[in-house]
């Protein structure tokens, strides 16, 4: 199927993938004057002409806050529809396009997946990253779900991935797969270092399992391990005590 990709940079993360689908836009990218800049280069030179609709894969801000900023940027987008809600199995018309709706939670609760049966394309939103590694986010993300949304989409038997960062995976089975033992991988190097050190707290945990000193990367992968902590918790395998300084030891 037809689809372009329009990288939209943004402050602290590689560029969000707006596409282009029919007559619809997929993630608008960030609200930073940076985004903006560029979504005003891609009205004036037309290639958004035509646009009808702007379809979110999820609400985090380097998803939506292009939306915003095209209302700035150009006054006849103001109108563009962004009101409709749409769940589980339902079907998106863009241009001569049909999209089915895929309730994928992971990264965030109210995430989605899309996907052309026809050509075996799916628009994937942040559930699968390029290096097949979990992608934490804040308030709703869950490991446990991730790993139920990946087997759900590996089911489909996509035949091309289109990501919402980097570019598209063209071994769609091979990377669900390398994602599905990425996570076990993580779960089996948590509950081997404590088993090997017993009880810890989450901060000595992170620091044995990545090796890290950039203050950003070290508060990033604490909660990335605290969503692993809580999968593992929910497992019965460990025993996580929430007080001032959080320590995790294996049941």
């Amino acid at each position: 199927m037809d689809f372009e990709l329009i990288p939209i940079p943004q402050p602290f993360f590689k560029p969000t993938n707006s596409i282009r689908i029919g007559d619809a836009i997929l993630d608008t990218g960030h609200m930073s004057d940076v985004s903006t800049k560029v979504l005003r280069e891609q009205l004036e030179s037309g290639k958004l002409k035509g646009t009808r609709e702007i379809i979110i894969t999820h609400p985090h801000v380097d998803h939506i806050g292009g939306s915003e900023a095209l209302a700035e940027v150009a006054e006849h987008y103001r109108d563009v529809n962004i009101s409709r809600v749409v769940e589980e199995g339902e079907e998106i018309r863009v241009g001569k396009v049909t999209l089915t709706v895929i309730h994928t939670p992971g990264h965030e609760a109210n995430h989605m997946a899309l996907y052309h049966k026809p050509s075996g394309t799916l628009f994937s939103g942040d559930l699968i990253m390029d290096n097949a590694q979990f992608m934490y986010a804040p308030l709703t993300s869950s490991v446990r779900d991730y790993e139920n949304s990946l087997r759900k989409v590996l089911r489909l038997k996509p035949r091309l991935i289109v990501p919402s960062h980097g570019e598209p995976i063209e071994n769609p089975t091979e990377h669900l797969n390398k994602c599905l033992e990425n996570v076990q991988r993580t779960k089996g190097r948590i509950l081997n270092t404590l088993m090997e050190r017993g009880e810890i707290t989450h901060f000595q945990l992170v620091e044995s399992l990545f090796n890290t000193a950039d203050p950003m990367g070290v508060g990033f992968f604490a909660a990335v391990v605290l969503s692993y902590l809580d999968y593992l918790e929910e497992e019965g395998k460990v025993v996580v005590r929430r007080n001032d300084e959080t320590t995790v030891s294996p049941r």
